[in-house]
């Protein structure tokens, strides 16, 4: 009668592989970047002129890729600083500022 359902989780600021290692999203765009500009992301030395990475397909796709990933970084940043702390000497210029408006 009942079916489980399942909610996926989703997680804004790493990524699982498969070895079960956390990489967060500034090492990934890193990483993604040096494929899509056709470098090989440990050595850094150019992919070979025959590599799947250099199809323009796929660096399409790699692109992509890494727009989604900025998005992503941009949107955990802005929700962490949501709740940034704000100190009263803040508030106290604001007022001040305002008032003097």
């Amino acid at each position: 009668m009942f079916t489980y359902h399942t909610i996926p989780t989703v997680t804004l600021s790493t990524i699982e592989n498969c070895g079960g290692v956390f990489m967060d999203i500034p090492e990934t765009l890193k990483i993604v970047r040096a494929l899509a500009n056709g470098l090989d992301p440990v050595s850094g030395k150019n992919l070979e002129e025959n590599s799947t990475c250099r199809q323009p397909q796929v660096i399409k796709a790699l692109n992509r890729a890494i727009s989604a990933l900025v998005q992503e970084k941009n949107a955990s940043n802005a929700s962490y600083q949501c709740f940034s702390f704000v100190d009263r000497t803040e508030d106290e210029k604001f007022v001040t500022k305002s008032a003097a408006e």
